[in-house]
């Protein structure tokens, strides 16, 4: 109707007067021929837009869409081989949401990647981006100071990214990457990483290598504290689940699990600086809430419940924290070796906890002040010395690993002295 077509001329008038404006924006002559050449010309992206202009000088604003043209392209080079999706595909942009990999994408629909077909569909899977991709790299770039400030105009799908100001040196990224890594990690392991994306073979300059190390970093961090949160509840319903009169019930762990008071943010998570620091004095100090807890309430098999459902809450979200990790092994050979007299043993709960003690201990061992093994074994030997007045056995164990620590040097030395020299035949054993 009438209505209708007022309605299309109005929004056809308005984009008009938008891409003159950017076209003004980008010097381009207002003649017919100079805007139908910039129209056809692809936008230029952040690293070109940064390239143009000089240290200190702002580059002018970038405008792109939600998502791109990636799943368009896909469905011409389907159209073009004559091939169709299988009946399994409910949604191209799905398959490509979730795929890994090109070559995951093209398997995923079916399809050989090897074949000139599949290569074609795989290059445009690297191109592919929604938009919740598009929303995930604008935070990124901001996090590393490259975008200032945005606006959404979620009717048109589209985003302006403000950039900052060029850099006078191409450090500032690491220092941002530094500070992004501290959030979540100790300063010793936030330091390897940041000089480690200096020496990324992935991208050509300082800023690629950044996105690229802080994209490796949260992947890896968010695949890490899924598994440990899984680990968590497997080991959880096959110690207290699924046992006859185990060390708790599955209530009462699952009630600590969410109610823990040394999961409180004033204790666990503030000692451990949200799990980016470790610290044997935190370790001590807990150690002697058990005993003296600092509400004065809960003799020393409450505060130990207590302190593993702190130490299952948060290791998921802190999983490289060694002195939560000491904590809860030694918590949860407690309980273990507290259980009611006619309960039996249970060889997944004291794996669990003498697996996450030498891990802990292995955690310490990778801070310059313990990097010495017999640092380290004094360590260990005092953490034996602050658990044997709660559990004789716990603490025992712990001495053991204490003496491995001090032996390990020289049987690695040994093992690499029979490896490289050692020519004899080795035996073959069959039964």
């Amino acid at each position: 109707g009438i209505d209708e077509t007022a309605d299309c001329e109005l929004v056809l008038t308005s984009l008009q007067r938008l891409l003159e404006q950017q076209a003004r924006t980008a010097g381009v002559a207002a003649t017919e021929a100079a805007l139908q050449q910039w129209l056809a010309q692809p936008t230029p992206g952040i690293l070109a837009l940064l390239a143009a202009v000089k240290e200190g000088q702002r580059p002018v604003p970038l405008i792109i869409g939600f998502s791109n043209d990636a799943l368009n392209r896909m469905e011409d080079i389907i159209t073009h081989h004559k091939r169709s999706l299988p009946q399994y595909v409910t949604s191209l942009s799905t398959t490509a949401r979730y795929a890994n990999s090109g070559e995951e994408f093209v398997r995923n629909l079916g399809q050989q990647p090897k074949t000139d077909y599949g290569q074609e569909l795989a290059a445009e899977w690297l191109r592919y981006r929604d938009d919740q991709s598009t929303m995930k790299a604008v935070h990124r770039l901001a996090t590393l100071g490259v975008v200032e400030d945005y606006t959404v105009d979620y009717s048109a799908g589209m985003l302006t990214l403000v950039l900052a100001p060029k850099p006078t040196n191409e450090h500032d990224y690491l220092e941002r990457l530094k500070e992004y890594l501290l959030r979540y990690t100790t300063r010793q392991r936030a330091n390897e990483l940041t000089q480690a994306a200096i020496r990324r073979p992935e991208g050509k300059t300082l800023l690629e290598k950044c996105l690229g190390a802080m994209l490796d970093f949260s992947y890896s961090t968010v695949a890490k504290k899924r598994l440990t949160a899984i680990e968590e509840m497997h080991n959880a319903l096959k110690i207290y689940g699924l046992k006859e009169k185990p060390a708790m019930s599955l209530t009462v762990f699952c009630d600590l699990y969410l109610n823990s008071k040394y999961a409180r943010n004033d204790f666990l998570p503030t000692a451990t600086k949200n799990g980016s620091l470790d610290s044997a004095d935190t370790l001590w100090e807990y150690l002697d809430y058990m005993a003296a807890p600092p509400d004065g309430q809960g003799e020393v098999q409450d505060n130990v419940k207590h302190l593993r459902g702190a130490c299952a809450r948060l290791l998921p979200s802190y999983p490289d924290n060694a002195t939560l990790k000491l904590l809860d092994g030694f918590a949860i050979l407690f309980l273990e070796n507290h259980k009611p007299a006619q309960a039996r043993p249970d060889p997944v709960a004291r794996t669990a906890a003498e697996k996450k003690i030498q891990t802990g201990l292995d955690g310490f061992g990778k801070l310059p002040a313990y990097a010495d093994p017999n640092a380290l074994a004094k360590l260990a030997h005092r953490f034996a010395d602050a658990i044997d007045k709660y559990d004789e056995q716990a603490a025992a164990y712990v001495r053991e690993v204490a003496e491995n620590i001090v032996l390990r040097p020289y049987l690695d030395w040994l093992s690499a002295f029979n490896d490289r020299y050692d020519n004899r035949p080795k035996l073959a054993f069959t039964f």
